[in-house]
């Protein structure tokens, strides 16, 4: 009956804070302002970047303006005269009132760099995905390498959820004592605290880590395995519903401050003890526990949906559900959890790298 109860409590205050966060309007989420940063970088390379050629710059030109919102900034771009006042301020208006590109040229010929870098990184990234998870296939089904018994199931579960309500309650609490000029800073240094709770109530029960360079390139694998998957997913999400994913994960709301020293602690959080963590919960120990009652597929789906009802995002719900089946299949295949712990972390490091250096300049 308690097991009953705190689950019960748990999905409620995750729905409550999930329609909450889906639900406010005071700002915009971070992800729109990416788009918007990442819009203004492109329309930028097209104007300012000198390895292109007129015909490159003119075709660069209208695909760009074809993706902005109409506006001032998408009428400059498609080579309209305006006044510079109905601009804001930046080169956009640098360009309207008709200063040349020598301030803007080094900054676009690095964002083309940048771009070009991006592109190879997805293109290897998805290429490499689909070469592995073929790799995998042709190989045949391999058998679960467990060297030590799974944890009690009823106990894991009192635990798994005792957890997320603390974290749940824990945060905010924390944030509202510190105040709002110091929320940011507050919310890593509590996060932090949660995961060392976290680790004092599980780590006696979590599957092996065993960090080798096996387990290394296997990770990376996994990381080439789910990417495909991520990707088509949110492509085929917004073609359905025509319009693009929009992220309320709370962490994204850290990434509002530029500082040199809160973006370094950032990175340790989100990139390595955020991934640890959860690889730790979700797989070493939810996954291990359901395994023998649930099967093998059965224990994948169940930890799959916890990790994404978990992160309370309903845009990326069924990416988070494709990122957790692939990271326990990671971890059914090699026997760790630190296979999983390392594509994790480089999901999360994409993310983190492209809002750094969106953050610089």
């Amino acid at each position: 009956m308690v097991l009953v109860l705190l689950t019960v409590l748990w999905l409620a205050m995750v729905s409550a804070v999930t329609v909450h966060r889906a639900g406010r309007s005071s700002g915009s989420p971070l992800n729109e302002q990416v788009g918007r940063a990442l819009l203004m970088r492109l329309a930028r390379i097209a104007i300012f970047a000198s390895p292109l050629s007129e015909e490159q710059r003119q075709r660069w030109r209208e695909q760009v303006a074809g993706l902005m919102p109409e506006g001032p900034e998408k009428s400059l771009v498609q080579g309209r005269s305006l006044a510079p006042e109905v601009l804001p301020e930046g080169w956009y208006r640098d360009l309207a009132r008709g200063l040349g590109p020598t301030t803007q040229q080094a900054a676009a010929d690095r964002d083309l760099w940048l771009l070009a870098a991006g592109s190879a990184w997805m293109a290897v990234g998805l290429g490499g995905g689909l070469t592995v998870l073929g790799w995998w296939l042709a190989r045949g089904r391999l058998h679960f390498m467990q060297d030590n018994s799974p944890p009690p199931l009823q106990r894991t579960w009192f635990l798994f959820v005792s957890w997320q309500l603390m974290a749940m309650l824990g945060t905010p609490a924390l944030l509202g004592l510190a105040g709002p000029a110091a929320s940011i800073r507050a919310g890593i240094a509590a996060q932090f605290a949660l995961y060392a709770l976290g680790w004092a109530m599980i780590g006696h029960l979590t599957g092996p880590l065993r960090p080798t360079l096996r387990g290394l390139g296997q990770g990376l694998a996994a990381y080439w395995v789910a990417s495909p998957g991520v990707w088509a997913s949110a492509r085929l999400i917004e073609w359905l519903t025509g319009q693009s994913l929009t992220s309320r994960n709370p962490a994204l709301d850290m990434f509002r401050d530029p500082q040199p020293e809160t973006l370094i602690w950032l990175g340790v959080l989100v990139v390595l003890a955020g991934p640890w963590f959860e690889e730790l919960l979700f797989r070493g120990l939810v996954y291990r526990a359901m395994r023998p009652a649930a099967g093998r597929w059965g224990a994948t789906m169940i930890s799959a949906a916890l990790f994404a009802v978990a992160h309370g995002d309903p845009s990326g719900f069924v990416p988070y559900m494709i990122l957790g089946i692939v990271f326990a299949q990671a971890v059914e295949l090699t026997g760790s959890v630190f296979p999983a712990f390392i594509a994790h972390g480089l999901f999360n490091g994409q993310t983190y790298l492209l809002l750094c250096l969106l953050s610089a300049g």
